[in-house]
């Protein structure tokens, strides 16, 4: 995901909805206004850090899901950002990619700001 923050007071407020090996759906979010990270049965927060520019946020809902609850990741069945942002990009894969292997829709291209 390719993002923008460009205010110090912006929040950004993203959510998948997994479903695992045991049939559970369970709920991430990922905000950069919660500081501890928390764990219920079925809900998991996830504090990420921001700059004040464009942002790059990589997550393997896989491995959020391992160490969070012990089990696999089947698939991604609902995501939700909420509109106070700005997104370049979303896309999903079954590994991080090198920025060279990626198509070019995909490459992450910064704006020039050496005017």
């Amino acid at each position: 995901m390719v993002e923008p923050a460009l205010q110090e007071s912006f929040k950004l407020k993203y959510k998948s909805w997994v479903l695992d090996n045991h049939d559970i759906k369970r709920k991430f979010t990922l905000s950069n206004f919660k500081y501890h990270s928390r764990i219920r049965p079925f809900e998991c927060w996830v504090p990420i850090g921001l700059t004040t520019d464009w942002n790059e946020i990589q997550f393997s809902l896989a491995d959020l899901t391992r160490k969070a609850y012990g089990t696999e990741f089947v698939e991604c069945t609902r995501v939700h950002i909420h509109a106070n942002c700005r997104l370049r990009r979303l896309y999903f894969a079954d590994k991080v990619y090198n920025e060279s292997d990626l198509p070019k829709d995909y490459k992450l291209y910064l704006p020039d700001v050496h005017h």
